[in-house]
């Protein structure tokens, strides 16, 4: 008989979380079973808690699913999801990292794919519970981001390429042909190359079972937990879209570009000391004072302090993402590197002190003008829509 460890508190909330809430009011949460209240990154918080709940061994999972198809019962089913959250925060990980969403979004998304998976789950598909749970959680991340994605629209096109893959997928699954390669998958959804080639390679990230803790026999086994901050060059998909995406705002002004650059932890061209006065509104010995007090705060050896021609590459190696706002903008724009995304109110305060509302307006305006412009097609090309010329395929 199943007991009730009363573990479930906290991670359950965390499953049920609403898909696409705004990530700037993230960091303050309701922690535990007193309702106290940290400030505290919630990246951080949910990797904690996920810890805490112990891998079960395969023969106690198997029984868990016994029971639980056998009553039914919810407190099992959030057992079962829970010693599998590890499975859904790589994936989720994977997702984030390739386009960009947030990681919050897609650990969100993929948690409902994995109940899903576990209800619908039968031992005689002849394929561990992970296995067939991993198909679920793909698809349901795959849906948030086709639906929700602000700055690359996928054609409806491409929603029904992905559509049909993931249902041949299941079918085959359902029929016992466990282990089908993507091509077999591909025949039975009669897909041609090109959107083979689209899926591979636009769509879903190349992620294998072998790489989320499961042994030879499927057995479950220790999973590290990712570091919480966006890698540089990661943040949002590919570098050739990045680039297209850069090259479409370079026409915007100044401060619109920039203010995407940050919210979405692009990387632009190193601006000059004058320009970055200009964006910050304060002078040019100021900015200059910030890059020092930056260095020092950083721990910069001397000859990076009294060299500029070695800051540049001693830069790129550093994280920057504990500095004021203020400094972390002058370190970032003056050398062209972008760690992370920013939140609007400190984006607001490296820009000279526009408000958070202003922020937002003005991402909204730059990502309703991208997402005209910039769209992925069936085959998986990045196309840029030129208003006056109509469409052209970089």
């Amino acid at each position: 008989m199943y007991e009730d460890d009363g573990s479930q508190d906290v991670v359950v909330t965390y499953t049920q979380h609403p898909a696409g809430g705004d990530e700037d009011d993230m960091g303050q949460a309701v922690y535990g079973k007193k309702g106290w209240k940290q400030e505290i990154s919630l990246n951080a918080l949910l990797m904690r808690d996920i810890g805490k709940f112990p891998i079960l061994e395969r023969a106690v999972q198997e029984r868990l699913l016994a029971q639980y198809e056998k009553t039914g019962d919810e407190r099992i089913l959030n057992k079962l999801i829970e010693t599998n959250l590890r499975f859904v925060v790589k994936i989720a990980w994977r997702y984030a990292n390739r386009y960009g969403v947030p990681f919050l979004d897609a650990f969100s998304e993929g948690s409902l794919g994995l109940r899903k998976g576990i209800m619908k789950y039968n031992p005689t598909f002849g394929c561990t519970l992970l296995t067939y749970a991993a198909h679920w959680i793909e698809q349901y991340i795959e849906r948030f981001i086709i639906n929700k994605r602000d700055v690359v629209r996928m054609t409806a096109h491409a929603h029904e390429v992905l559509g049909k893959y993931r249902t041949a997928s299941l079918r085959l699954i359902h029929q016992k042909k466990v282990g089908s390669t993507e091509e077999e998958i591909c025949k039975e959804a009669g897909l041609s190359s090109a959107q083979r080639k689209y899926l591979q390679y636009r769509v879903m990230p190349s992620v294998s079972i072998d790489t989320f803790g499961l042994d030879k026999d499927g057995d479950d086994t220790e999973m590290p937990i990712p570091d919480e901050r966006p890698l540089q060059d990661e943040t949002l998909g590919d570098d050739d879209l990045r680039e297209k995406i850069l090259g479409t705002i370079n026409s915007f002004k100044l401060r619109d570009r920039w203010v995407i650059v940050l919210r979405f932890g692009l990387n632009d061209d190193p601006l000059p000391t004058e320009t970055i006065a200009q964006l910050m509104k304060v002078t040019h010995e100021e900015v200059q004072i910030l890059e020092l007090e930056a260095l020092r705060l950083l721990h910069a050896p001397a000859a990076v302090l009294e060299s500029a021609a070695n800051r540049g590459g001693w830069i790129r190696k550093k994280a920057t993402s504990e500095l004021p706002p203020q400094q972390r903008f002058v370190i970032q724009a003056m050398y062209g590197v972008v760690y992370g995304e920013w939140t609007l109110d400190d984006i607001g305060q490296a820009l000279g002190g526009l408000t958070r509302e202003r922020v937002r307006q003005i991402q909204n305006k730059v990502l309703r003008i991208l997402k005209k412009r910039i769209v992925l097609n069936g085959e998986g090309e990045v196309e840029i829509i030129n208003p006056n010329k109509g469409r052209e395929v970089e």
